[in-house]
């Protein structure tokens, strides 16, 4: 009975504490690189309570490479997403293949499309007109390496898919 009668009063408190924690000043809340999502039914959360939120890692397809040589597991999960999506790396890891490229999304895109133009040596041609030399672009450089290609065509596929295995990593939690 007293479990009962405890139900009836402190969940009733809570379920109405929860809107108003929903709109809290986010200047309170400590920063981080997750967002809290709210779920939209109760089936989809696995509770059966209202108000349960969880939280999503943000997409890091434009952060600096240094985030691969910091942080291991973000590269792992990277370089599983990579296999997953049938792209291998050209080298020993994924902080090797990405040193000297500004962004982690440049990197992935530029392994995309040198799978894409399916020769042995095209990752290092690319990497090295867009890092070292002349420092293209990955349409030009991809324009100087197969003049043939349809460049324009063949980044956008490649960003496409680099912007996938970053929310694919994102959508996993980290």
């Amino acid at each position: 009975m007293r479990i009962s009668r405890f139900c009836m009063i402190v969940l009733p408190v809570l379920a109405s504490a929860a809107p108003a924690f929903a709109q809290m000043d986010q200047r309170t809340l400590p920063q981080s690189s997750a967002t809290i999502q709210p779920l939209n039914s109760p089936a989809e959360m696995n509770y059966p309570y209202n108000g349960v939120q969880r939280v999503q890692a943000r997409n890091r397809y434009g952060d600096d490479v240094s985030a691969l040589k910091n942080n291991p597991v973000f590269a792992a999960a990277l370089t599983k997403s990579l296999s997953q999506s049938g792209t291998g790396l050209p080298g020993t890891s994924l902080r090797f293949a990405c040193d000297g490229f500004a962004t982690v999304g440049s990197c992935l895109a530029t392994l995309h499309a040198a799978k894409m133009l399916a020769s042995p040596n095209a990752f290092d041609a690319l990497r090295l007109s867009m890092v070292e030399g002349a420092k293209l672009s990955l349409g030009d450089a991809i324009q100087a390496y197969r003049p043939d290609a349809d460049a324009k065509a063949l980044q956008k596929a490649a960003e496409k898919k680099a912007r996938g295995n970053c929310a694919q990593v994102a959508a996993s939690g980290y």
